[in-house]
């Protein structure tokens, strides 16, 4: 009976043939981004023209825009800019989503550091206040479940936004020979075994270590729960630093079974 479990040996072949894998971490897709978010929130606001200057910022970096949650802010940007939609509302959500999301730190060894955001209204502006530890290397804030949850409970419409816009398009085609491969949830498919087994036919790697993927299939269950799992908000990070892995549904799945 085929193991539930990816083989050891299998990801250390498949890495020595491919090479080293993130051997020099760089920050180079977060970090343009970070900076542009600093200046945006200088001094605990944002102004309209802020707001534009990092609209403007992402609609020319398109490969930094592609990433999630790159893409929702610039969605959140593009409804603020575009359609006159500025209000304290606006500057509000805009602030909480840039400290949120972009100004947290993290230590060298990947290690969490807590970030604790504060904004108050009035009827003229907002104004944020954040408490954040200081070290050498920014890095995006680990866990996105802990955001999308404070969004819940406030807009159950903007949460569906961003939990929506986190899965990659589907390829056209997708070849898993020598890919490392992960699934989250449960798949209609079958037993984690099955998926497994199939992916070892089709010349790819099962892996758990997200850092290593290719793709990760999110099952049909967990999207229609909204559900962040640790692979999930483990590969929404890495994705963010290094661009992989893609992050696909089961549907995307079920297409390249059928397609052979």
């Amino acid at each position: 009976m085929p193991s539930a479990k990816p083989d050891k040996q299998e990801i250390a072949t498949l890495r020595r043939r491919r090479g080293l894998w993130h051997d020099s971490p760089t920050t180079d897709l977060y970090s343009e981004l970070h900076q542009q978010c600093l200046s945006a929130v200088e001094g605990g606001f944002i102004t309209p023209d802020r707001a534009r200057s990092l609209w403007a910022f992402l609609q020319a970096e398109v490969e930094i825009a592609a990433i999630y949650p790159n893409n929702a802010l610039l969605q959140i940007l593009r409804r603020v800019c575009e359609e006159e939609g500025w209000s304290s509302q606006a500057e509000g959500d805009l602030l909480h989503c840039i400290f949120s999301l972009y100004l947290g730190y993290e230590s060298a060894d990947v290690s969490a550091k807590s970030i604790g955001v504060s904004i108050s209204f009035n009827e003229e502006n907002s104004t944020v206040s954040v408490t954040e530890s200081s070290e050498l290397k920014c890095r995006p804030p680990s866990d996105i479940a802990y955001f999308l949850s404070d969004i819940k409970t406030r807009e159950s419409n903007r949460l569906r936004c961003l939990y929506d816009l986190m899965f990659d398009n589907r390829p056209s085609s997708i070849s898993l020979t020598d890919r490392f491969v992960g699934f989250t949830g449960s798949f209609s498919y079958g037993s984690r075994a099955a998926c497994f087994s199939e992916v070892r036919q089709r010349g790819g790697v099962p892996c758990d270590p997200v850092i290593y993927l290719d793709f990760l299939f999110v099952s049909r269950i967990h999207e229609e729960q909204k559900a962040i799992s640790g692979q999930l908000s483990s590969a929404i990070y890495y994705r963010r630093l290094y661009g992989t892995p893609k992050v696909l549904r089961e549907v995307d799945w079920e297409a390249l079974l059928i397609g052979g």
